[in-house]
């Protein structure tokens, strides 16, 4: 009976030793499609960041924080790159503590084009090195992908492109709340240190072609009058070469801007902006070239009425 309840109780302490090992070899547990990940503690939290050290492995994944975390005690590198879902769920991680030379820094350091982060509450400190240009946000150093309802409490310190939330962004930010100090030297700001605006142009090769053939369809009309009207009064004839060379003009913008639009995709946001410019002032000399056309036919009809008396 004895040697029983001996192996019974070895029995029971070899289950329970590969239960505990078994939880410290798995941190973050999975659901049955692998894609959706809960984090429960800061180990959960750590195999996580391990993990984002390939900028892959979180595409399509989600993870979901189902209570608040402190990491109290540690100092923490920034996830290095995330691309899946993260949802806070009104949860918040606390102590955060990151110094040294890090950037972008940040709970994150980078959240891709396909990534997001939302309703997630830090509090801490993130302070690197300001001895060279740095990114940094509480949050987030670098996003390229959307960040909502997200708040930050504590202090941001960097160099340049200092954000309480995020250091720099070209994705969306909103709904978010910093209620912490942002110390920087340059591009410093409560909610992002940098936002570079989101740019939209929606101008079809087609477009431009139509635009450029109706052009050269109104010149040929204005040649077709000015030919009818050459040999009548000065001022007739000086209003038509006006609206002919202010036809010329409009009509070379718009072939510019069409042998451009095929490139757009390789431009740069300056460029953008220069056909954007471009296509505006095509438009706006068309305003003078009907004024004048008006004028003009003004003048002939009235030249011809007297002829007529």
């Amino acid at each position: 009976m004895k040697t029983s309840n001996h192996l019974l109780r070895r029995l029971t302490a070899a289950l329970l030793a590969a239960v505990l090992a078994l939880s410290i070899a798995l941190p973050v547990f999975a659901s049955d499609d692998g894609d959706t990940i809960y984090i429960n503690s800061v180990s959960d939290l750590l195999s996580l960041a391990r993990s984002c050290a390939y900028d892959q492995w979180s595409v399509g994944k989600t993870v979901i924080l189902q209570k608040d975390l402190s990491l109290e005690g540690m100092l923490w590198e920034p996830i290095p790159s995330f691309s899946g879902q993260f949802k806070g769920n009104g949860h918040t991680i606390s102590d955060l503590t990151i110094t040294g030379q890090y950037s972008p820094a940040g709970l994150f350091g980078i959240v891709e084009e396909q990534g997001s982060i939302e309703s997630l509450s830090v509090r801490g400190v993130v302070s690197v090195s300001d001895s060279a240009d740095t990114t940094t946000g509480g949050i987030v150093g670098v996003n390229h992908g959307t960040l909502i309802n997200c708040q930050f409490t504590g202090v941001v310190t960097g160099d340049s492109e200092v954000g309480g939330i995020v250091g720099r962004t070209d994705g969306l930010v909103s709904g978010c709340v910093n209620q912490g100090r942002v110390l920087g030297r340059k591009d410093v700001g409560g909610i992002a240190g940098q936002a570079e605006p989101y740019r939209e142009l929606d101008l079809s090769k087609d477009t431009i072609k139509r635009l450029r053939s109706e052009l050269e369809v109104l010149r040929g009309l204005v040649d077709d009058t000015t030919g009818v009207v050459e040999n009548s009064t000065t001022s007739i004839s000086n209003s038509f070469g006006a609206m002919t060379s202010q036809m010329d003009t409009a009509i070379a913008a718009a072939r510019q801007l069409d042998d451009q639009a095929s490139d757009y995709g390789d431009e740069v946001a300056d460029e953008i902006d220069r056909a954007s410019t471009l296509l505006a002032d095509t438009l706006t000399k068309l305003e003078p070239v009907m004024d004048t056309g008006e004028d003009a036919m003004t003048k002939l009809t009235d030249e011809i009425g007297r002829a007529h008396v």
